[in-house]
């Protein structure tokens, strides 16, 4: 009589790994087993991350590993080579599909790496962060709106192939003498090959990239959600936006948003103080001459209105500043500001 063999053995080793994942309730597993010239690519780029947290598993059977996406059957919409059926609750008995040589085996916490765990826990935190500013724009339940910025035409790119080439573009933004100049330095950054797009954000207006390579390797970077639930509007307003990596104590923005040829330059800054419009424009405005802020509060209309002309007065290299209350979006130019009648027109359009 033939039998099935599944995850290097026959397909009771599969199950007698599951037995033993419920009879120890672990979170952590390790995906072992040899490659070979006909392993898949699944196996191939699973067998390279080797340690998988429970929690990872759904998206795993997506194809999304990490930052490579395998290829899908469509007729199981799961990756080339799997069994049709395959879920998170057979996973482990299933593995890699028929003959597949690797199993999924169950680890303690302490056999996991500290960085793999600490990386883990960064990308959870993250996603609960972005989680409760979800939460907070959906109580203020404001309908979104688009507004209008116009850059100068870029100059010609350049490459930019390392990290290090790209943290000496970012600086370069503060010593370019034309707006022309610094156009051309925007575009040749998001051309940067280590550029990805983000997989939890999603929108049919924009997109948001990450600089993969550093973006999300920092120790304590507490920005990135803050960033990262911004760029989101951004994008939902008809923007790509870029995500500039922490370069490391120098001066630096946080976004490079591109509409069409136009590359503009942008520090983000959430507030839900009293007078955190106004802080937030006097703390940015030494990164970027465009402010963008995601209100997180509900401010009087009039104490948002004497912020932003104190903003505009105290920091003269300010041009615009972009608000953010729930997906409604206003642009405040300078020229705007001055007018006597900008009181007025701001009410109408904070509602």
């Amino acid at each position: 009589m033939s039998r099935i063999f599944v995850c290097g053995g026959p397909i009771f080793t599969g199950q007698n790994n599951k037995l033993l994942t419920d009879d120890l309730d672990t979170e952590w597993f390790m995906y072992t087993g040899s490659n070979i010239e006909t392993t898949r690519e699944f196996c191939q780029h699973l067998t390279e991350k080797k340690y998988i947290h429970r929690s990872e598993i759904p998206t795993i059977l997506t194809g999304k590993i990490d930052d490579h996406q395998c290829a899908i059957y469509d007729k199981t919409g799961l990756p080339y080579g799997m069994i049709e059926g395959t879920t998170p609750e057979n996973f482990q008995v299933n593995c890699g599909g028929w003959n597949c040589r690797h199993q999924l085996v169950p680890v303690a916490d302490a056999v996991v790496p500290s960085d793999v765990r600490r990386r883990f826990e960064f990308a959870k935190n993250t996603r609960n962060k972005l989680q409760e500013y979800n939460d907070k724009d959906d109580k203020l339940n404001i309908p979104s709106t688009k507004g209008k910025v116009f850059a100068t035409t870029p100059l010609a790119s350049i490459a930019i192939n390392t990290y290090e080439q790209l943290a000496s573009a970012v600086q370069s933004i503060y010593t370019a003498k034309t707006n022309r100049e610094k156009a051309s330095i925007l575009r040749s950054i998001t051309e940067a090959s280590d550029y990805k797009p983000i997989s939890q954000v999603s929108s049919k207006q924009g997109t948001v990239f990450g600089y993969s390579a550093k973006q999300y390797d920092f120790k304590d970077e507490n920005e990135i959600p803050k960033n990262i639930h911004l760029a989101s509007k951004i994008a939902n307003s008809g923007y790509d936006v870029f995500l500039v990596p922490n370069i490391g104590g120098s001066v630096s923005a946080d976004f490079i948003i591109k509409n069409k040829n136009h590359y503009l330059y942008a520090e983000g800054k959430i507030t839900n103080g009293k007078i955190g419009i106004q802080n937030a424009i006097n703390n940015g405005s030494a990164q970027a001459n465009r402010i963008i802020i995601d209100v997180q509060t509900n401010i009087p209309v009039n104490s948002i209105v004497e912020q932003l002309k104190n903003g505009f007065n105290t920091n003269s290299s300010l041009s615009e500043v972009w608000m953010y209350k729930g997906g409604r979006m206003i642009v405040v130019k300078k020229q705007w500001v001055k007018l006597k009648q900008f009181t007025t027109e701001f009410r109408k359009q904070w509602g």
